[in-house]
């Protein structure tokens, strides 16, 4: 496995496991509606990277990336939602499931280096989806916190979203464009 790959799991990884100790150590509570709602988001952005990835590992077999990328996106997405309520879990089950579907369908569709833009699009559409659910939770659950440290949140999103764009690899360099010849 390249350390590319390796990367981007790491990345996912982290911003899952973020999620989940916030929802450990807040116990957060909040009406139904905004328990489904937060899981809705979660899990379609998750979904999504997790489709695009999979499209990107499995490029040429669309049927294995779509299965692969509604699997793990399923269970992602029922993890995000179970810890709220239930019915937050087949939200967050279904819709990851569509969102990692959307996903692998739409690399299959594309060039590999429009995937790769599509990829880094769908990482900051992760991490903004990600800082505002923590800072949403965090409020709702620790006001003092987020009153205290809310400028701290908004510097560390800010320095994700530039760390990612620092680490991810260079397309052009990569993938030179071909030039192929006019045959008259």
């Amino acid at each position: 496995m390249t350390w590319g790959y390796m990367y981007i799991f790491i990345f996912i990884g982290t911003h899952f496991l973020v999620i989940m100790g916030i929802y450990l150590f807040c116990k957060y509570k909040a009406a139904l509606m905004e328990q489904m709602m937060i899981t809705m988001t979660l899990s379609m952005s998750f979904g999504l990277v997790i489709g695009v990835l999979m499209g990107i590992i499995y490029h040429d077999n669309l049927l294995l990336s779509i299965l692969m990328s509604m699997g793990i996106s399923g269970l992602a997405g029922a993890n995000l939602g179970l810890r709220l309520h239930g019915l937050a879990g087949i939200e967050g089950f279904f819709t990851a499931i569509m969102a990692g579907m959307m996903g692998s369908m739409l690399v299959g569709m594309l060039s590999m280096r429009e995937t790769i833009i599509i990829f880094l699009v769908s990482s900051f559409l992760l991490t903004g989806t990600s800082m505002f659910s923590v800072r949403h939770i965090l409020y709702r659950s620790c006001e003092h916190v987020i009153r205290k440290y809310d400028l701290l949140l908004l510097i560390a999103t800010c320095c994700v979203f530039i760390i990612t764009l620092w680490m991810f690899p260079d397309v052009l360099e990569q993938n030179p464009p071909s030039v192929k010849p006019l045959h008259l």
